[in-house]
């Protein structure tokens, strides 16, 4: 699925917070890239027909960029993130327990 998607494209915009089991929060950075969506799609059914099982555990996809782990009651950092040029995510690591792998898209062709 990886090496027939072309890169994904596209700026980091805003960031948020949402809180795990455990209390902490996580403060997090929103990626904005072309395609990502549907790349998460293509994989998950591509998993799942080859008899893969893609826990639900997080009902909605909110793709983000982990800045910190906030302990119970501490607070976001006073940190505004500057406006980012565009990028292009031309490798994803997969990550399988102790074991990565890092996996190249296909070319970007944006014309």
């Amino acid at each position: 699925v990886v090496s027939v998607t072309p890169a994904l494209y596209g700026v980091i915009d805003g960031t948020g917070t949402f809180e795990q089991e455990d209390g902490t929060r996580v403060w997090w950075a929103e990626p904005k890239l072309v395609g990502l969506e549907e790349f998460r799609d293509r994989l998950k059914a591509a998993l799942e027909d080859a008899g893969i099982p893609v826990p639900e555990r997080f009902p909605t996809f909110q793709p983000h960029i982990t800045l910190a782990y906030l302990e119970p009651g501490q607070e976001v950092p006073a940190v505004e993130l500057p406006e980012t040029e565009p990028m292009i995510v031309r490798e994803i690591t997969v990550a399988l327990g102790a074991a990565r792998h890092t996996l190249t898209f296909a070319e970007l062709n944006r014309e």
